[in-house]
């Protein structure tokens, strides 16, 4: 199970790195009996800690930004674990809390979809 939730890990810090640049700050998997969950912390650039320190609507425009880039990646990664794990997977969950900079994506195992 823990090489399962690295190879998950890596995987999502590959899409991590292509959109922003850099990898995350911290990141952990956690599989169980229905569920992938990946939790990731990120770090501002300096343009988006302005932003979010400086503008009114600051914090809600650069958590805008990361949920719909993220979620515009989200069918890749859906499509990586599937094969991955051989097995369908789909996304099920994204939330993004920008002031701590922690993200959650959940996906759904195939005998779960059946019920959703």
């Amino acid at each position: 199970m823990k090489t399962h939730e690295r190879d998950i890990c890596f995987l999502i810090i590959q899409h991590i790195k292509e959109l922003t640049g850099r990898g995350p700050k911290n990141i952990h998997a956690r599989i169980d009996e229905n569920k992938i969950e990946i939790h990731f912390w990120l770090q501002k650039t300096p343009l988006e800690k302005y932003a979010c320190d400086e503008l009114q609507k600051g914090k809600y425009l650069v958590g805008k930004i990361y949920k719909d880039v993220l979620q515009h990646r989200v069918k890749d990664i859906e499509n990586e674990l599937s094969i991955q794990f051989e097995r369908k997977i789909a996304f099920y969950y994204l939330d993004v809390d920008i002031d701590k900079d922690k993200y959650i994506l959940r996906f759904l195992y195939d005998e779960i979809l059946q019920n959703v």
